[in-house]
């Protein structure tokens, strides 16, 4: 069971432990509280460690007189800022939760966004509305003491679809015609026409009917 003695803990690298002599070890880290918290027990973070090698631990009470029971608990660091896909993609005007740009994560981390768009919200809600179509960038971060963990995830912004707006086009019977003539406004390549029917055509040209009458074919176009 863990004491919350009011002591004080150091590690130390020693070149030669049979003469301990100022200059013959190195002092690596040292503490007399709990980082993070409230204990009065030293409860700290080293880094820079070599795997393998001694290291030496001095631990004594932080007053002359005090005594009591002790206690000494080490554990590897062991940090999981998890995964993240190639690019999380979302429409303008979307809020995002930014857990859902990672995975396999500790929790307990934070996001950063690292282009400043002023838009992350509550520290994981990011706002696309006011942003350009664009792709931004973010960081999770899991921190203790001095060791981190980090991941870094990719948001890309997609604007609205633009199929155009309604119109019409005058052609004579077995006329070719070009589908697009008949719209106004800014149109998306690549996307599909429908014919009356609903049925998906290849291309943007069809052949008039022989038959005279008003005939409605729809475009249809995504960006993702």
């Amino acid at each position: 069971m863990d004491q919350n003695f009011d002591g004080q803990i150091a590690v130390y690298d020693v070149t030669n432990c049979s003469v301990l002599t100022l200059g013959s070890f190195d002092l690596v880290a040292a503490n007399d509280d709990e980082i993070g918290g409230s204990g009065i027990a030293p409860n700290f973070t080293v880094c820079g460690l070599t795997p393998g090698s001694t290291y030496y631990l001095m631990h004594d009470s932080r007053s002359t007189t005090a005594t009591g029971v002790y206690s000494i608990a080490l554990s590897e660091i062991d940090l999981n800022a998890g995964t993240s896909p190639s690019l999380t993609e979302v429409c303008s005007g979307d809020t995002l939760n930014l857990y859902n740009t990672i995975t396999g994560y500790d929790a307990g981390g934070t996001f950063t966004d690292l282009m400043n768009t002023s838009q992350l919200l509550n520290d994981t809600t990011f706002a696309t509305t006011v942003l350009a179509f664009s792709t931004f960038n973010f960081e999770y971060r899991l921190t203790d003491g001095c060791a981190y963990d980090s991941i870094i995830s990719q948001v890309k912004i997609y604007g609205p679809s633009l199929a155009g707006d309604d119109g019409s086009v005058t052609v004579c019977k077995n006329q070719t015609v070009v589908l697009a003539d008949g719209l106004t406004g800014t149109i998306d390549l690549g996307g599909t026409w429908y014919n009356p029917s609903n049925n998906a055509i290849s291309g943007n040209s069809i052949t008039a009917a022989n038959i005279p009458g008003n005939y409605n074919y729809t475009y249809i176009t995504s960006n993702g």
